[in-house]
Parts: structure tokens; C-alpha cells; sequence
């Protein structure tokens, strides 16, 4: 009786082995979870097959631009140089455009 309870957590374990990179894909809710799940049941069996499995399931998961928060970017308070009347930063001390010294404001 021994022998059967070792035996099947021997078998769960190994089974939990052999579908790893699918557990991962789910913990990690990874977009191609469906597809890292069939290369895993059918090429898993091949070494190489659950490498590239696993690596598929831990490899970086790309977002979409509509998930990703849209940061507001503060607006660059510009105004025109003294001297060569190109746009400058208005807290500029020397015009990029000329090189002449201005006061900032």
C-alpha cells in the first residue's frame, strides 16, 4: 500500500514537471497561453519542445498601446529669443539658436 501512495505522487509531480510552462502561462495570464499549452502537451515530450515551452511562458509578455496608462507630459513653456527671435525655453539663459546670453523669465 505504501508502494502505491509513493508511486502516485511520484506520477503527480512529474506530470506537474512535464506541464510546467502551461501552469506558468496561466499564473502569468500570458496572451498566447492557449498556444504555449498545445506546443507543450504535443512537443513537450521532446526536451527541446518543453525548453521552448518554457521559455515562451517566462519571455516578455507585450502589451498593447490600450493597455498601457497615458502619461500627461507637462507643456514646455517656450517664447522667442531677444536677439535672433528664434523659439527658446523660457527659463533659458543662453539661446540655443545664437548663443547670446538672455535673461530668463
Amino acid at each position: 500500500m505504501e508502494q502505491d501512495a509513493s508511486g502516485g505522487c511520484l506520477g503527480g509531480i512529474l506530470l506537474a514537471g512535464y506541464f510546467l510552462p502551461t501552469l506558468i502561462s496561466w499564473i502569468r495570464k500570458h496572451p498566447n497561453q492557449t498556444s504555449i499549452a498545445i506546443l507543450n502537451l504535443f512537443l513537450g515530450w521532446t526536451f527541446i519542445g518543453w525548453v521552448v515551452a518554457l521559455v515562451w511562458a517566462v519571455g516578455a509578455i507585450n502589451r498593447y498601446a490600450d493597455d498601457l496608462p497615458i502619461l500627461e507630459t507637462p507643456q514646455r513653456r517656450e517664447r522667442d529669443g531677444p536677439f535672433c527671435a528664434e523659439p527658446i525655453l523660457a527659463n533659458a539663459k543662453v539661446c540655443k539658436h545664437c548663443g547670446r546670453d538672455v535673461v530668463p523669465r
